[in-house]
């Protein structure tokens, strides 16, 4: 009977054997897997360190280090001063506009008779009801506001002009700013 019992429990033996055989060779598999992989990665840590080496540990002080923030400032106010002056003298070169009478006269080559300013009503006198006023007649009502004297000069340069030679063209430029 003693036989039997072995012989019964035998097919569960095999099984249990069977059982332990694949969970050994898993661990084997996992096991060379994981080597292989050790193997790996030290190969690349000597390929990446070198011969580099570590000389001195980063030293971390205790308190930060001073701001910069005046210095940061004012390099960038006075980048922003030159850069615009250097604009603006770009500008100015390229420029071929007419700005002086100097530059009109060089241009173009002809007999400046007058200039006459812009009216403004600040350049009136005031009135009795506090308004400002222009007159209709301001070189004869008010003949020594500049206005009014540079239209008595144009006047008299254009006489002095026509004694000699009458003028076939006069040329009246307006400029509203």
């Amino acid at each position: 009977m003693a036989y039997k019992n072995r012989l019964n429990i035998l097919p569960r033996l095999e099984q249990e054997q069977y059982e332990l055989q694949r969970r050994l060779e898993a661990s084997q598999s996992t096991y060379q897997t994981l080597l292989k992989k050790l193997q790996e990665i030290r190969v690349a840590e000597n390929q990446t360190t070198g011969n580099a080496r570590i000389i001195q540990d980063a030293f971390v002080s205790p308190k930060p280090m001073a701001s910069q923030k005046l210095i940061i400032l004012a390099l960038g106010s006075f980048l922003g001063v030159l850069l615009a002056t250097g604009a603006i003298v770009i500008l100015e070169i390229r420029d071929k506009s007419i700005k002086h009478l100097q530059d009109a006269k060089e241009v173009f080559g002809f007999t400046l008779l007058g200039v006459i300013p812009s009216l403004t009503k600040k350049a009136f006198a005031k009135n009795q009801d506090s308004e400002w006023e222009i007159p209709q007649l301001f070189v004869k009502n008010t003949p020594r506001l500049p206005v009014a004297q540079a239209y008595q000069m144009l006047q008299a340069n254009l006489k002095f002009l026509s004694s000699d030679k009458p003028p076939s063209v006069i040329v009246v430029k307006l400029r509203r700013i």
